[in-house]
């Protein structure tokens, strides 16, 4: 579970790879770029609940709890 940051270990081969979080409706609700290494995405705005993220180049949406 998160309060506040998301952090993402992107070690993929490209320098950059983009994400989007999605509510549990499916509307997009943050999107983005990963750099190479550990990202920070502020997710302190976003009201409690389940959010699913899709990484590019990553088999699968992976759930998020939002406390």
């Amino acid at each position: 579970p998160v309060h506040d940051q998301l952090t993402i270990l992107n070690e993929g081969q490209a320098n950059e790879s983009t994400f989007r979080l999605l509510d549990q409706t499916g509307r997009q609700v943050i999107s983005g770029k990963l750099n190479i290494g550990a990202n920070q995405i502020n997710v302190s705005e976003l009201p409690a609940g389940m959010y699913f993220i899709q990484i590019q180049g990553a088999p699968k949406a992976y759930k998020v709890i939002k406390l």
